[in-house]
């Protein structure tokens, strides 16, 4: 057998037949035998004294420890991981003379893991990433991610693609199902139930589909123990200062401030602008009212701008017509995660005088042509609601890089005590009491939540593109129903994945249809000039198009590829049904 020394090491000690097969960039170290006709991929390992038995196929970057045996008619697929001294068997019945001897075919499918002096009877499968434990001795087939252990081996748990221990998250009814997430990388994965009897949950939706999940682990639990036996719960505590850290972190930002909802947060940042009676503000229309309601509570009158009817998110030329001498500042809205041009917003609000605050509720995480929220803007306002990517229980913060405007930010969120006053030293700690301020506090118990969850946002974030990209797949050309747009230059986290019909009766209808078989849907969100409360005289016409027309389905980061199957297909049968049916198409 020809050898590329410059590719593939052999140790001098090792016996490899001429008629084997061996990949580029392959170890073979001291004492392996290998025999003819076998096959090793690339990029593999082969540790002290393994023995291959003639014809055995090993897949690419496998590693084999230290004195294992791999008999004829084993097949290890890529990234397969075999411990020390583990045996292959290919014999069903094995004695020392008979004459019907035959190889019994076993096979390791990919990124498996087998323990340390474990034996692999022959005639099994062992499943993609499962984990057989040290010194079990598999005698039947092995799930896909199941953790099996004893002699014989059984199965007690799963574990993930990156080898850590999945957690049990809810019963998917119906079905013999369980849905099971990793803690560190948060993928999810329905698999069998590892009992007999299954406990009653709480869900919102058909076969456990919830229309919003998150999931908490030991870890959180453990954080907020930490809280409560520290005695300082209230806010302002360790686990507060660490969470305002870390957000101000993540924005870009100097500074945060915590606090218990991101309505809060929007008041703050409007006050800490001083904008108050006489003054208005140009608020994005298609967006919860809160938006609105915050410029009101400072006094102050909200205008509302249209917006864009591909990203729902503020039309900027829209803005001019509405500019006057009461106008003070600009509220951007970034839609459902998807953030809007906020550099060029904020040049074009400096360019007029004006501040930009933005309403970033759904947008942790996101970004737009590199520009995260906070990072060019006055004040940028976050929500931690339940139904936000990740969530503190109830909360919002506000970020910013201005040093003035951070301490009237604090201050008004801490009953008008000058953030200051906490750090001088000497004597009783006393606050000076000079303005009126708010309690808007995050309790550190919800700090430490939230700091759990910052922890995971990467990988939040990453599950609820993929579970967007399952939906786009299962749903596209679909006649009447549009998928949600996506700007190039935006990094889109889908805090809800929001799709638009042909009108209002389709859209309703779908709802309702829905809801029968217990698949909660929702509308996108409101046009705030139509709700009575502002008294507006603002048209916006593409943002009372998308609050008719636009339908939320069940999203979250914990949503399984069996879950967006099932609610794709519920989705297409009723839409089928609606647009056979003419009279549901009218407007």
């Amino acid at each position: 057998m020809p050898i590329d020394s410059a590719t593939i090491y052999i140790h001098p000690t090792a016996t490899i037949s001429e008629q084997a097969v061996i990949g580029a960039g392959t170890k073979i170290w001291h004492y392996v035998h290998v025999r003819e006709g076998a096959r090793i991929g690339a990029n593999c390992v082969l540790g002290k004294d393994v023995y291959v038995d003639h014809y055995v196929s090993i897949g690419n970057n496998v590693k084999i420890q230290n004195g294992v045996s791999v008999y004829h008619g084993v097949t290890l697929e890529d990234e397969v991981f075999v411990g020390p001294n583990a045996v292959f068997t290919n014999d069903l019945l094995p004695r020392a003379h008979h004459t019907d001897w035959r190889v019994v075919e076993t096979i390791v499918e990919r990124g498996a893991s087998i323990g340390a002096n474990a034996t692999i009877v022959c005639g099994v499968r062992l499943g993609e990433h499962c984990m057989v434990g040290a010194g079990s001795v598999v005698i039947k087939n092995v799930p896909a991610h199941a953790l099996v252990v004893g002699n014989p081996a059984r199965t007690i748990g799963y574990v993930c693609t990156c080898g850590r221990h999945l957690h049990r998250d809810y019963a998917i009814a119906n079905s013999n199902l369980e849905q099971f997430v990793c803690e560190s990388c948060k993928r999810t994965y329905e698999l069998p139930m590892l009992r007999d009897q299954r406990e009653e949950v709480v869900r919102t939706g058909v076969d456990g589909i919830r229309f919003v999940h998150h999931n908490f682990d030991e870890d959180t639990l453990s954080a907020v123990e930490s809280v409560l036996q520290s005695g300082w719960v209230a806010g302002c505590g360790g686990a507060s200062a660490r969470f305002e850290k870390e957000l101000a972190e993540l924005s870009h930002c100097e500074y945060a401030v915590a606090m218990n909802s991101c309505t809060s947060a929007l008041f703050a940042a409007v006050r800490a602008l001083e904008i108050g009676p006489g003054d208005e503000v140009i608020v994005a229309d298609f967006s919860f009212p809160a938006s609105g309601m915050s410029v009101m509570h400072a006094g102050a009158a909200p205008r509302f701008v249209d917006v864009r009817l591909d990203t729902y998110n503020l039309d900027i030329e829209r803005l001019a017509a509405l500019v006057n001498k009461k106008t003070r500042a600009v509220m951007v809205v970034h839609t459902f995660g998807q953030m809007a041009p906020t550099r060029e917003l904020y040049e074009w609000c400096k360019a007029r005088g004006l501040a930009l605050i933005e309403d970033a509720a759904c947008s942790i995480g996101s970004s737009y042509d590199g520009v995260v929220s906070g990072e060019y803007s006055d004040l940028a306002c976050y929500s931690f609601h339940g139904r936000k990517i990740i969530t503190t229980g109830e909360g919002g913060a506000v970020v910013t890089n201005n040093a003035e405007l951070y301490r009237k930010v604090r201050a008004l969120s801490s009953l008008g005590v000058d953030a200051s006053d906490k750090y001088k030293a000497g004597g009783p700690l006393r606050y000076g009491f000079h303005q009126l301020g708010y309690n808007f506090r995050l309790s550190d118990i919800n700090c430490a939540i939230g700091l759990q969850q910052l922890r995971h946002l990467p990988a939040l974030l990453e599950r609820r593109r993929e579970a967007a990209e399952r939906y786009r797949q299962a749903l596209a050309g679909l006649p009447g129903f549009a998928l949600p747009h996506v700007d190039p230059k935006a990094y889109h986290t889908y805090q809800a994945f929001v799709c638009r019909v042909e009108n209002e009766k389709l859209r309703d209808y779908l709802m309702a249809e829905l809801k029968k078989k217990n698949l909660h849907t929702t509308i996108g969100t409101y046009a705030q000039h139509l709700e009575l409360l502002f008294e507006s005289k603002e048209v916006c016409p593409n943002s009372r198009e998308l609050r008719a027309t636009t339908l939320t389905l069940p999203f979250h980061s914990f949503l399984g590829k069996a879950q967006v199957e099932y609610v794709a297909e519920q989705v297409r049968e009723t839409l089928k049904f609606a647009l056979e049916s003419s009279h549901h198409l009218q407007s």
